[in-house]
């Protein structure tokens, strides 16, 4: 959607808020801008975080939280308090995860639910036509979160 339908959309009394999952800076830019006065704006895609919260969103709809939950929180709060050294901690860790679950070729709900499991958090089961993450997938996901210093075993 672009600002102007936004904007139209906006105009409703019963919509509170917008989550954005465009890619281009710009024009999630120009989307807050326009309409963060009347909804709450949040991003869909967590490594833009930095890049809209100051510009007036007020927080990310995140599936990698699922993973790594006080990272998000810590660096949403780094974010807002203008703490850089923190903020380029956690964003490079959420970064690194955001890279590397695409790579494993499934959705990233099936690889996050995997990714749960491993960290021993519930996160339910993957329902038909999806099939769960299989042992190669698991393998190369436990490989990276012990890279990342997420798990031990």
């Amino acid at each position: 959607m672009d600002a102007d339908m936004v904007a139209e959309i906006a105009k409703a009394d019963e919509i509170v808020s917008f989550k954005d999952s465009n890619r281009d800076l710009y024009a999630a830019s120009e989307i807050i801008y326009r309409v963060c006065d009347k909804l709450a704006v949040f991003t869909g895609l967590e490594p833009y975080a930095s890049s809209v919260l100051p510009r007036g969103a007020v927080g990310v709809v995140s599936t990698i939280s699922n993973i790594c939950a006080g990272n998000m929180v810590s660096y949403y709060n780094a974010v807002i308090s203008g703490d850089s050294a923190t903020a380029y901690k956690t964003q490079k860790l959420i970064d690194q995860l955001y890279h590397f679950l695409p790579t494993l070729g499934a959705p990233a709900f099936v690889s996050v639910k995997a990714a749960m499991k491993l960290l021993g958090r519930p996160g339910g089961e993957i329902r038909l036509p999806h099939l769960p993450a299989n042992e190669a997938l698991i393998g190369k996901l436990r490989e990276e979160l012990r890279r990342l210093k997420m798990i031990d075993v």
